[in-house]
C-alpha cells in the first residue's frame, strides 16, 4: 500500500514542479544556494549517459536503464505496485542490489559491492527545495538536489570557504509527464551503479515529472559514439570461386552462372597495388553495375569508360 502512496505524492511533485517552472520560482530557489561554497562542475570529458526509463508493457512494476549506446543494462522490477521494494536486474536476471523506495524508508543494498552494502538516503529540506543524502565508505556525504538534479560530493559541509562541493553526476527530465530520465555520470567521481540507484529512488520519491523540457535529444558527451555510431565501411567482396579476373586492358568476359542459377560478372580494374575488385549481380531483369577503382591513397571513384564498355558487351 506504501507504494501506491509514493505515486501518489510523485503526483504531488509533478504538480509542484509545473508552478515552480510556470511562475519562475525554481531560478529564484537555486540562486545563491552554496553560499561561499566552492562549487567543482560536473567535467565535459569521460563521462557516461544513462537513460532510466519505465517499460512501456508493465509500466507500474518495471523500470529498464540503457546505456548511452541504447543498450539494455538494467531492470528495476517490484512484484506489485503496491510493493516498495524493487529489484535491479541485470540483462542475465542476476540481482544486483536491492532498493526500498517507501514512504519512510529509502535505502539501498548491493549484493556484489562489499564496500557498498546497506545504505540509507536521508532526506533534508530547506528553503531550496528536497535534498536526498547518503554517505560511501570514503566518509563524504553525497547529495541529491530536486531544483538543480545534480548529484554533489560533499567535503567539510557547512564550512563556509572550505566547504567544497564536487558534481558527480546529472539527471535530467527527458520528457515532460513521462518517467524518461538521462543520467549523466563521472565514474571517476562515483560508482555508476550507485549513482543509478540512489538517482532512481530519487526520481520516484522526490523530483516528480513535471519540470519543463527545452529539449528531449541527449546530452552532447564528447568522444561518444551516441546511440547512433557511423557505421564502418564494409570490405571489398572477393571473387567467387573459379571466376577469372580481368587485368587491366583486357578484353571484358561475359556473364557466367553460378550454380545457384545466379549471374556474376567480376570486374578487376585499377593501377598500381591498389586495385579494386567488384562483384555484380545480374538477374533477368535489372542489371545493376557498381564499378569502382581505387586511386594510389585507396580512395574509390567511378570509371565511366568501363562501364559504358560494359554496358556495350552486354546490350543495356
Amino acid at each position: 500500500m506504501s507504494g501506491a502512496i509514493v505515486d501518489t505524492l510523485n503526483v504531488a511533485f509533478t504538480a509542484g514542479s509545473v508552478v515552480a517552472d510556470t511562475f519562475g520560482i525554481r531560478a529564484l530557489l537555486e540562486f545563491n544556494r552554496y553560499g561561499t561554497a566552492t562549487v567543482a562542475p560536473l567535467p565535459t570529458q569521460n563521462l557516461k549517459a544513462y537513460y532510466i526509463r519505465r517499460n512501456r508493457r508493465d509500466r507500474n512494476r518495471m523500470v529498464n536503464v540503457f546505456a548511452g549506446n541504447g543498450q539494455l543494462v538494467y531492470t528495476i522490477e517490484r512484484k506489485t505496485q503496491f510493493s516498495t521494494v524493487w529489484s535491479v536486474l541485470s540483462t542475465d536476471r542476476r540481482e544486483v542490489a536491492t532498493v526500498n523506495a517507501g514512504l519512510f524508508n529509502r535505502c539501498f543494498d548491493f549484493h556484489n559491492k562489499p564496500e557498498v552494502q546497506h545504505r540509507d538516503l536521508l532526506a533534508e529540506t530547506g528553503l531550496t527545495g528536497i535534498y536526498r543524502k547518503f554517505y560511501l565508505a570514503d566518509g563524504a556525504a553525497y547529495e541529491w538536489s530536486r531544483s538543480s538534479g545534480f548529484l554533489e560530493r560533499i567535503v567539510n559541509p557547512g564550512g563556509g570557504d572550505e566547504e567544497i562541493r564536487q558534481r558527480v553526476a546529472k539527471a535530467r527530465l527527458m520528457r515532460q509527464f513521462r518517467f524518461d530520465y538521462e543520467l549523466v555520470v563521472d565514474e571517476s567521481g562515483i560508482d555508476a551503479d550507485v549513482a543509478i540507484v540512489t538517482g532512481f529512488i530519487t526520481m520516484l520519491c522526490s523530483w516528480g515529472l513535471g519540470n519543463s523540457t527545452a529539449t528531449r535529444g541527449p546530452t552532447y558527451i564528447p568522444g561518444n559514439p551516441g546511440p547512433n555510431p557511423a557505421p564502418r565501411p564494409l570490405p571489398m567482396p572477393t571473387p567467387a570461386p573459379g571466376y577469372p579476373l580481368l587485368p587491366p586492358g583486357g578484353p571484358l568476359p561475359g556473364p557466367m552462372s553460378d550454380p545457384n542459377n545466379g549471374v556474376e560478372l567480376v570486374i578487376h580494374s585499377g593501377s598500381g597495388t591498389q586495385n579494386a575488385t567488384t562483384t555484380v549481380s545480374l538477374d533477368d531483369d535489372n542489371v545493376f553495375l557498381v564499378l569502382d577503382e581505387a586511386d594510389e591513397h585507396g580512395n574509390f571513384m567511378s570509371n565511366d569508360e568501363l562501364l559504358r564498355e560494359v554496358e556495350r558487351q552486354l546490350g543495356v
